[in-house]
């Protein structure tokens, strides 16, 4: 299994391919850092290309971003979302109100 955990920053992040990644002998975790909703979706976009099939968002991901990517989420590719109400990396907000 691929699966991949999105998370959203408010920081500046240099190196546009940021993936870090864990590999054990059933499954490849590979974290990435977005800084808003349409760069998860590029990025999410090129890790299903590369043959991911479970994605999980950060808690930052309020209801649109989460809706952003459910659109462009094709069959056979799952989708999680870790839910806080307020997220602190977003100056203790959720993403729909930051972004």
């Amino acid at each position: 299994m691929k699966a991949v955990f999105v998370f959203l920053t408010v920081d500046h992040i240099e190196d546009v391919d940021n993936f870090k990644s864990i590999t054990t002998q059933s499954m490849t975790l590979t974290t990435v850092g977005v800084t808003t909703y349409e760069d998860a979706v590029k990025q999410i976009e090129k890790l299903i290309a590369q043959g991911y099939t479970t994605i999980e968002l950060c808690a930052g991901f309020g209801t649109k971003g989460v809706a952003m990517i459910q659109n462009i989420i094709p069959k056979g590719v799952y989708l999680g979302v870790v839910r806080f109400d307020i997220h602190p990396q977003l100056h203790m907000q959720s993403g729909d109100a930051f972004f």
